[in-house]
């Protein structure tokens, strides 16, 4: 078992510490299979999430970032209550919602 060198390391606010390496290949799995609502700390039962800045320091792959990003606002999205995606099939804009004013109607 050998040790990693402390610049190719990564802490979290919660002082856990892992590999860089590890937790690109960690990141990347859960990115790849959408899972980016909670991205929770990887020692055992430790609850500090992996903030954005975080995420962008450990990842190197700018298209794993961009996915990160695009799931993320995605995710934002469907858990907003001020915000739902337009109806129209083909499109992948958000809306806002006013809930005082009722549907509206936009032509």
């Amino acid at each position: 078992m050998g040790s990693v060198p402390l610049l190719e390391s990564y802490s979290l606010e919660c002082r856990h510490r892992f590999c860089l390496e590890c937790l690109r290949l960690m990141l990347g799995v859960k990115i790849n299979n959408g899972m980016v609502a909670r991205m929770n700390c990887a020692h055992g039962e430790c609850r500090q999430t992996y903030s954005d800045s975080d995420v962008e320091a450990i990842l190197t792959d700018p298209i794993v970032i961009g996915k990160y990003r695009r799931f993320k606002a995605n995710n934002e999205i469907d858990v907003a209550d001020d915000k739902t995606w337009c109806p129209r099939a083909d499109c992948d804009q958000w809306v806002p919602i006013d809930v005082a004013d009722g549907p509206s109607n936009v032509e």
